[in-house]
């Protein structure tokens, strides 16, 4: 089977993959409609596509080439030869200089599934493609200058220029879904946002709609008021979360852009702390991993209790007696009459073998009220069975050793290379492998052991504009998808040389 077909069979199966990095992210353009050459191009053909379908939630770009030629796939033992050759064959008839492009669209079915997941590819040479497609077995039709085929959940279709892939679950008439995908690529371009991220180059470039994905996926929008729901459909419409991915040498850069509306960004609560003023409240000694937040709370006192007032139940609810009647009188401010906004945590240390968890700080900033509500609190036997809890003028510290504690207002706590921005940003972390004993956590590490055999850190940063993930491996000469191959490879190898015949 082609690389061409293992392509099409891998886009069937990453239904739930894509639906669950649609999640974890959930919560740009064109002018012309030609290429250089006169014919039609394929990004152009999405951007037709796109201002043609209001059900699309995400869409992007993957460059196959440039992520195949990270991997130093040409090298692979064997099996590279036989891939070159096939790229070097399907090159004749597909443009790889050109990244495939996406779209995945909605409603979702049974909540978890996309409607449909379209992929568009630059063609060479149509002839040359249907000739090798129909040898390895699929049965083409002609209809109105396109050529297309169905097999199971999927539909490929081929003009001159523009390939679609469509792959699509439960009953459906493929003539006419293939030709309503085609009739859709003359028309208008996308403009604004969906222009700009377009534009946008990567290795994999993906983009989240905001409004049809919050209006696909979120069940609780039905149960809103008429009201209520037209101003949050009005205040997302027109907004997208872009991410865009590079595999580099020695690191994966994971960057997030946020385009928003003016009204959709002054609700947004995340603060920046230039002086990251939370690592004076994080006690001493190295840190290995850590996380902090900044954050606005009288502005998300103010979203959720226009738009969520059950996460406010639910936030009472977990608070214990003497939080709920604190949180129940605290008047429309509530969360915010109580905490400052500032909270953080660090792995400090080194724990005992079998303790489960390494020593860790933590640190929680309070109000004068929030303060008082907590010292009422203490007097009740708390049960811990590892650390101390204590209060200051500005909030609740935690220490599980009080050598690492906090002993003064002044920053000892020592960060590995590359968190200089810990703390400043509304949400920021890193967790340094390079001194971690991973047998002190107690959970299981499953197929994430991989990742630990390569990545030697990780931070993240995040605000309102935006944010970036940063994986570097232990390598850093090599590109982080080489070493991937290679481990995968090799872990290959042992498996094969441990089966006994």
């Amino acid at each position: 089977m082609t690389i061409f077909i293992l392509t099409i069979e891998i886009m069937i199966r990453m239904k739930s993959i894509i639906y669950f990095t649609l999640v974890t992210f959930s919560l740009v353009l064109l002018n012309s409609c030609s290429s250089g050459d006169g014919t039609q191009n394929v990004k152009d053909s999405l951007s037709a596509y796109i201002n043609g379908n209001d059900q699309i939630m995400v869409f992007g770009s993957a460059d196959i080439k440039r992520v195949l030629d990270k991997t130093d796939y040409k090298n692979i033992p064997k099996l590279g030869v036989l891939l070159d050759s096939e790229m070097s064959e399907l090159n004749k008839m597909i443009d790889f200089s050109r990244p495939i492009y996406y779209a995945i669209e909605g409603p979702m079915i049974k909540g978890d599934t996309p409607s449909a997941i379209y992929s568009f590819v630059q063609v060479k040479s149509k002839e040359a493609l249907i000739q090798k497609l129909s040898k390895d077995g699929f049965d083409f039709t002609n209809l109105q200058e396109i050529d297309y085929a169905e097999d199971g959940d999927f539909v490929l279709g081929v003009s001159d220029h523009i390939a679609i892939i469509i792959s699509k679950q439960g009953e459906y008439e493929a003539e006419k879904l293939i030709m309503d995908a085609f009739s859709k690529l003359s028309g208008n371009l996308s403009g604004g946002s969906i222009a700009e991220i377009l534009e946008e180059e990567g290795d994999i470039v993906m983009a989240v709609s905001v409004a049809p994905t919050y209006l696909n996926t979120n069940s609780g929008h039905d149960d809103l008021s008429k009201d209520k729901r037209k101003d949050i459909e009005e205040l997302i419409s027109g907004a997208y979360v872009q991410t865009v991915m590079k595999f580099e040498e020695g690191a994966l850069f994971i960057e997030s852009k946020n385009y928003f509306s003016d009204d959709l960004f002054n609700l947004m609560f995340f603060k920046e702390d230039k002086d990251a003023t939370i690592l004076d409240r994080l006690g001493s000694s190295e840190a290995r991993l850590g996380v902090a937040l900044n954050i606005d709370m009288k502005k998300m006192q103010t979203f959720a209790n226009k738009y969520s007032s059950e996460t406010m139940e639910e936030i009472a609810n977990s608070m214990g007696d003497y939080g709920k009647i604190a949180f129940m009188t605290g008047g429309k401010d509530a969360l915010a009459t109580l905490f400052d906004g500032q909270l953080g945590a660090v792995s400090t240390g080194k724990s005992e073998q079998g303790d489960g968890f390494p020593d860790f700080n933590a640190y929680i900033g309070l109000t004068e009220r929030g303060l008082g509500i907590a010292e009422l609190g203490m007097m009740v036997d708390f049960n811990l069975q590892r650390g101390q809890l204590t209060t200051a003028d500005d909030g609740a510290y935690f220490t599980t050793n009080s050598e690492y504690s906090n002993k003064s207002k002044k920053n000892n706590l020592i960060l590995p290379n590359g968190c200089e921005k810990f703390g400043k940003s509304g949400i920021s972390a890193f967790i340094n492998f390079e001194d971690i004993d991973i047998n002190e956590f107690d959970f299981q590490i499953a197929s994430g052991e991989r990742l630990l055999k390569i990545v030697n850190s990780i931070t993240l940063y995040y605000n309102n504009e935006g944010g970036r993930i940063v994986l570097k491996a232990k390598n850093g000469k090599e590109n982080i998808l080489e070493q991937t191959v290679d481990l995968i490879l090799k872990e290959f190898a042992n498996e094969l040389n441990s089966i006994t015949i």
